[in-house]
């Protein structure tokens, strides 16, 4: 996997989001040596070398922040990384540094965008201050690269209303499943 790459996760939790996965991520990589990453789930900086993902969720932080690949990975009954097709590496790292750069510090520690509870529409954007976790995914292409990995655009369907699900990420042609 490369940072800028995403993992589709079905958990173990009751869900009431719309089809097989029910939470993503962002991969980013590995902290770098002198990189300050904050783990919200530990509450304490991540190691130099730890694999990492940002993504939004109602817990741990009440939306946008960092965990570590392992915690992220923890209680998984199901996961799928995920490349966006026909992207460099450093295409795919814009759209990493984007979310990054949505996480304001304060005392060190990052906060970010409250978690998007409306998940039946999608905002993109730097201007955004909400994002529900495919939500942030989808922006972060769609404001980089110009992409828009929502493969019903701005349709209307029963169960999605115009937002975005996580396994709208992986029905659009512009994705696929890495081995």
């Amino acid at each position: 996997m490369d940072a800028g790459d995403f993992i589709l996760l079905k958990t173990k939790k009751t869900s009431i989001v719309p089809g097989n996965f029910d939470h993503v991520v962002l991969y980013c990589g590995r902290v770098e040596k002198n990189e300050k990453i904050w783990d919200r789930d530990n509450e304490r900086f991540m190691s130099p070398g730890t694999h990492y993902v940002i993504h939004s969720t109602r817990r741990a932080g009440n939306g946008l922040g960092y965990s570590t690949l392992t915690t992220t990975l923890k209680d998984i009954e199901d996961a799928k990384p995920i490349e966006v097709l026909d992207l460099s590496s450093a295409e795919k790292q814009n759209a990493v540094r984007f979310l990054k750069s949505q996480l304001l510090n304060k005392s060190g520690n990052p906060i970010g965008p409250k978690y998007n509870r409306n998940w039946f529409s999608k905002q993109e954007g730097p201007e955004n201050n909400k994002y529900y976790c495919s939500e942030a995914i989808w922006s972060a292409y769609k404001h980089c690269c110009n992409i828009d990995l929502d493969p019903n655009g701005e349709s209307w369907k029963w169960n999605r209303a115009k937002g975005i699900a996580p396994d709208d990420l992986l029905d659009t042609k512009l994705t696929r499943i890495i081995s």
